[in-house]
């Protein structure tokens, strides 16, 4: 079964045995050289950074319970992709995961999604200075809204609006597809 290195609500065990029954949290881990952003449809994501650390939870997944992860978190909507990386196990040792990446960064999310990734990580006891550093993404003013699910509700609503206003990306010739190095060469 996979590996899955959740960054954003899915650190909650009770959201994950609603979503994802049968998964199995493995423990925390870091992401390194890599820090958390927003990207401009609101879904949070990871970007390269090479002096910082993305820490959340790994879990053991069904292949079958990747459809429901992927329709999470956007990749079906076309918000995100994912790809293998190496994680380092909080205990000791490494292992590769699947991670999945939004497209950009500088953006501001839903009203109550910060909060959720921030209950999130205080209840995997994720270090002090992350959770801090989770905290100044929190939107400025406004009332918090709860967002349903992983990304439902509010943010789901945002990101297929944002989604729905870019133009679509068209190949330079027709017929040929343009290739990309990484997830994060994709803007």
């Amino acid at each position: 079964m996979p590996l899955y290195f959740a960054y954003t609500t899915h650190m909650d065990v009770s959201a994950m045995a609603e979503r994802c029954p049968g998964a199995k949290l493995i423990g925390t881990a870091r992401l390194m050289r890599h820090r958390f952003v927003i990207t401009p449809e609101g879904q949070p994501s990871v970007v390269r950074d090479p002096r910082q650390a993305v820490h959340g939870v790994l879990w053991d997944i069904g292949f079958g319970q990747l459809r429901t992860i992927d329709s999470d978190l956007g990749l079906t909507r076309g918000l995100c992709t994912k790809a293998l990386q190496p994680v380092l196990k909080t205990g000791g040792g490494g292992a590769c995961a699947l991670i999945y990446f939004g497209m950009g960064e500088a953006g501001r999310a839903p009203n109550g999604l910060m909060e959720q990734i921030i209950a999130a990580a205080r209840a995997q006891d994720l270090p002090a200075g992350y959770v801090k550093e989770l905290e100044s993404q929190l939107p400025r003013g406004g009332a918090p809204v709860l967002v349903g699910g992983a990304l439902g509700g509010v943010a789901a609503e945002a990101s297929a609006a944002v989604l729905a206003k870019r133009p679509a990306l068209k190949p330079s010739m027709p017929g040929v597809r343009p290739r990309f190095a990484t997830p994060f060469d994709r803007t």
